[in-house]
């Protein structure tokens, strides 16, 4: 592979590779178990890295051969115990085809979360994988040994299992505004007014097309709670209009 190839590969314009590291801690340990029951709330923790590794290939004659791809390493830390869960993405051929079997992983995960991909077009990954964001979904559970010899467990996570977080998974907002008794509902007011303004700060230009991910901005900006609420039942009126 030539310097030319790999600055061709992108997860945001990458250029070199990044090796694993050999000793792995058990990040896990003392945190309350999760099962391949539950449904979880994740969120992403860092933005992710590349690695390159060797993958059979089936071919048509039946044989199969080793090819090199590249993959992105993701981290979600689950919202209650803190346990770390782990994604490995193939990120350097992306396949949109119609047929579930065959359509990458990367592309399943993003239109499950409600951030579809654009169809034969290289992403930028920066837009996309964007530390804090949140969905839920539940885990494969692999069982194993620690570097120190001792029993251990690791996450996985279970990408057909993921879907976008809803309106009531948000803490404190699961209930509208209430509305000021001294004006008609449906008149404006100054304090809508300031709600209204303080939203557009955070959410104008952002390109946010349906409610969930207005949602996850606004939280990732640390709004306040009454900002939230404003939003949610303006969404509900009608006032919010998409993208943003």
């Amino acid at each position: 592979m030539t310097d030319a190839d790999q600055s061709q590969k992108s997860l945001d314009g990458y250029k070199s590779e990044v090796q694993e590291k050999t000793n792995f801690d058990n990040v896990n340990k003392g945190k309350p178990l999760l099962n391949s029951d539950d449904e979880y709330i994740f969120k992403l923790t860092k933005f992710p890295h590349v690695i390159s590794v060797l993958q059979f290939k089936d071919l048509k004659d039946g044989t199969k051969t080793q090819v090199k791809v590249d993959k992105a390493v993701c981290e979600f830390s689950e919202q209650n115990s803190g346990n770390v869960v782990t994604a490995f993405f193939r990120i350097d051929k992306l396949n949109f085809s119609d047929e579930e079997a065959y359509r990458s992983a990367i592309i399943k995960f993003f239109h499950k979360i409600g951030q579809p991909l654009s169809e034969y077009k290289s992403p930028n990954w920066t837009e996309k994988f964007v530390v804090g964001m949140r969905f839920r979904a539940r885990v494969v559970v692999k069982s194993g040994m620690d570097k120190d010899g001792f029993a251990s467990v690791k996450y996985y996570l279970d990408v057909p299992t993921v879907r976008k977080l809803l309106a009531t998974d948000f803490p404190n907002t699961s209930q509208p505004a209430p509305e000021s008794p001294q004006q008609p509902a449906n008149a404006p007011t100054m304090q809508d007014q300031y709600d209204y303004n303080q939203i557009m700060l955070i959410l104008k230009g952002s390109g946010i097309n349906e409610v969930s991910a207005a949602m996850m901005r606004l939280m990732e900006s640390k709004a306040a709670p009454a900002i939230i609420q404003a939003f949610l039942q303006m969404d509900k009126e009608g006032k919010i209009k998409y993208p943003l």
